[in-house]
């Protein structure tokens, strides 16, 4: 990490005599605190000693660093057939409860990525992209990676933008793109408890074609396989997907003909059986479900007022 030198490490594994083959392990601390301020790359290279002397120059080794392997100490082509490189920097973000959120600042013509702790206080930019908004931020399970959607100016600031929908680091480091339609418009991803699938919205690009925003649709993407699968509700609007906590079946608003509003509805990704869950004279929209899977917390539309529903 600092030049060409090799900088041992203090642990090794030690192989018994007569040893043929096995599977050895060394653990290693790299640096940690005020040692990650910087960005840190490491080239990791295994290499054997045959000898105490030669084990305990590398040992003396650790923290000077060494320009060349002393005598007794050799790699293997058994254990250099892979490159083993290390890429670290600070996270910022983890390690305390935070919110993560999207947000105009005053020097910014676009929407950027943030963090902040609850009491509102110590923000932490974590986009800071030029004619890009960053939208919908969803935290995975593990909190290590965050879901969003980017829309790109295509010409000015204010004018059409080109959706896509990326997942990067919760630093926001590594961003990469999953999914990209110039006719669409991308919203609301969702991680599934398992971190293995997201759900998102998906609606015609053209807002201003009546009735393009009403055909909005929900989509699954499969991280592993890197498969996308169109969910059909058989209902009008279906938006705003939530997990059940069990990751069997989303919750999501969507257009009811009989009552002429929208409504909650659930459905389940197995047998594809959709239910009504809440529909009362009201467009009930963007539902939550509750830490221990109890309750579904819901938008009223109309009102603007918050709902808690017990399930």
């Amino acid at each position: 990490s600092k030049g060409l030198n090799y900088y041992p490490v203090p642990d090794f594994y030690l192989v018994d005599k007569g040893t043929e083959s096995g599977e050895w392990k060394v653990g290693v601390v790299f640096g940690a605190g005020k040692d990650l301020d910087n960005r840190e790359q490491y080239a990791i290279t295994p290499v054997m000693a045959i000898n105490d002397a030669a084990r305990k120059a590398l040992a003396a080794a650790a923290g000077t660093g060494l320009e060349q392997l002393p005598e007794g100490v050799f790699t293997s082509p058994q254990l250099v057939t892979r490159v083993y490189t290390v890429v670290r920097r600070a996270y910022t973000v983890i390690n305390e409860v935070r919110v993560v959120y999207s947000a105009l600042d005053e020097k910014s013509t676009n929407f950027d990525l943030w963090a902040m702790r609850l009491d509102g206080s110590d923000p932490i930019r974590l986009t800071d992209t030029t004619n890009v908004n960053e939208k919908y931020p969803n935290l995975s399970p593990d909190g290590t990676r965050i879901a969003f959607v980017s829309g790109q100016y295509r010409d000015k600031v204010g004018g059409p933008q080109d959706y896509s929908l990326w997942i990067m680091n919760s630093d926001g480091s590594n961003r990469v793109n999953i999914a990209q339609d110039p006719d669409l418009i991308y919203d609301h991803p969702v991680w599934s408890p398992d971190g293995k699938t997201l759900a998102y919205n998906t609606a015609p690009a053209d807002a201003f074609v009546k009735g393009a925003l009403a055909r909005w649709s929900i989509y699954l993407y499969d991280l592993a396989a890197e498969r996308v699968i169109r969910l059909d509700t058989g209902l009008t609007y279906s938006r705003h997907p939530a997990w059940t906590l069990d990751g069997k079946a989303l919750f999501f608003s969507a257009y009811n003909l009989e009552t002429d509003t929208l409504g909650i509805y659930q459905i389940s990704l197995e047998s594809q059986e959709v239910r009504r869950v809440y529909d009362e004279n009201g467009n009930e929209i963007q539902p939550v479900v509750s830490p221990d899977g109890k309750r579904l917390l819901f938008l009223d539309y109309d009102t603007r007022e918050l709902y808690a529903l017990d399930l």
